[in-house]
């Protein structure tokens, strides 16, 4: 049974499902969004969770206004994640890494390099 939600972090289903996937998601929320989808995975998803977002190594990072830590506004926000940070941010909120890589998208002609990652819970 698969079904896609579309939904603030703070507003997704209180159920349980087996895995999830985010992507291109966690590139367009800031630190404090992405904590409570954490929270929310670590709470609902019994398997994997799999994200995509955009990598520190994308050529788009560092472009426009700094809005904090990787964080930046050029045509719009984008926060961009080193392999460091996902460690750092899954840990803290109580997920493993199983995997974790930067790989070029492979879709789009911008040149995005990606950051793929599977969590679950510690």
């Amino acid at each position: 049974n698969c079904e896609a939600v579309v939904a603030p972090a703070s507003s997704l289903p209180v159920a349980e499902v087996d895995y999830a996937f985010a992507r291109f998601v966690l590139h367009s929320m800031d630190e404090d969004e992405q904590a409570k989808l954490f929270e929310w995975v670590k709470l609902h998803v019994q398997n994997i969770f799999y994200v995509e977002t955009r990598s520190t190594k994308d050529p788009r990072c560092g472009r426009g206004e700094s809005l904090g830590h990787n964080a930046y506004v050029d045509s719009h926000y984008r926060r961009f994640m080193s392999v460091e940070d996902m460690h750092r941010t899954a840990n803290s909120a109580g997920l493993r890494v199983i995997s974790c890589g930067e790989f070029a998208s492979g879709s789009g002609s911008d040149g995005a390099i990606v950051l793929r990652a599977a969590l679950t819970r510690a």
